[in-house]
């Protein structure tokens, strides 16, 4: 990514001091942590059902694995900055100047528009049931796939909720708005996290199918925090906010050999 330079801030303290498996990340090149998220495989598939979309729409012109990647190079160089819109990226004072040298704005559109990881046609009536997110459930399990590999370590970490930003079409039972948040509309993650911002494992909020069947019958952020702690080391520290945290929760988790800290509200302390 020739057209930017990209500094720490230096009054914040430097993550790779009190993680190594931070520092080991920050010596992986771009390209490298790139596809361990995003897999080969994965990449020819999103190749191939888009090709198969552009078809229907009588597109002839096949999309290669090339294409998806720099696809994806544009993608993440544009949200690197807050312009308008795709054009101002390619054109005029604020334009980057590689763009079009990686891909022409007609073509990224192109792509853009018609991109599939699954095609409509190839999944069951029961499995667009029962996964509101049965569109994107590759790149999901690609990436979970990844975070499950990190060390997990035996130290602190932290339970939370996200929302990722979106406003376009979704199911109703995956949408979110919560107006106290930075980004009120969007998806919501449940993620577990190290101090240093590593990312271990996420969950996306799908409704009442958000959990395993064995977890349905608990508070929601009690069956979070539970459906997070897959490969995590007993007597790990487990750091959770007021929606997390619960009596029953802090009990069951120690009998796993885990350890609890948090706040909790009023309503949730036992009577007696």
């Amino acid at each position: 990514m020739d057209d930017f330079t990209f500094t720490r801030d230096t009054s914040a303290p430097d993550p790779a001091e009190y993680d190594q498996d931070f520092s080991d990340i920050q010596q992986k090149s771009l390209s490298a942590r790139f596809f361990e998220y995003f897999s080969v495989q994965l990449i020819e598939q999103i190749a191939k059902k888009t090709t198969q979309r552009l078809v229907t729409a009588d597109d002839l012109v096949p999309v290669n694995f090339a294409d998806i990647l720099r696809h994806f190079s544009i993608t993440i160089r544009t949200s690197l900055l807050r312009l308008p819109s795709l054009g101002h990226y390619y054109e005029g004072n604020s334009a980057i100047g590689s763009l079009k040298e990686i891909m022409d704005r007609r073509n990224y559109y192109r792509i853009r528009n018609n991109m599939k990881c699954v095609y409509d046609d190839d999944v069951s009536e029961d499995v667009k049931h029962d996964d509101p997110l049965w569109k994107v459930r590759p790149v999901i399990e690609s990436i979970q796939k990844a975070m499950l590999k990190i060390p997990r370590g035996h130290g602190d970490l932290c339970v939370d909720e996200q929302i990722i930003p979106f406003t376009g079409g979704m199911p109703l039972s995956t949408k979110i708005v919560i107006k106290s948040k930075p980004h009120p509309c969007g998806l919501k993650l449940y993620a577990i996290s190290k101090p240093s911002g590593v990312m271990l494992n996420f969950l996306p909020y799908c409704g009442s199918k958000t959990f395993a069947e064995e977890h349905c019958n608990l508070p929601q952020g009690e069956a979070a925090v539970v459906s997070l702690l897959e490969g995590v080391n007993t007597s790990t520290v487990i750091h959770l906010d007021r929606f997390f945290t619960g009596v029953f929760l802090a009990e069951n988790l120690l009998k796993r050999g885990f350890r609890v800290t948090g706040t909790i509200m009023n309503n949730r302390l036992p009577i007696n």
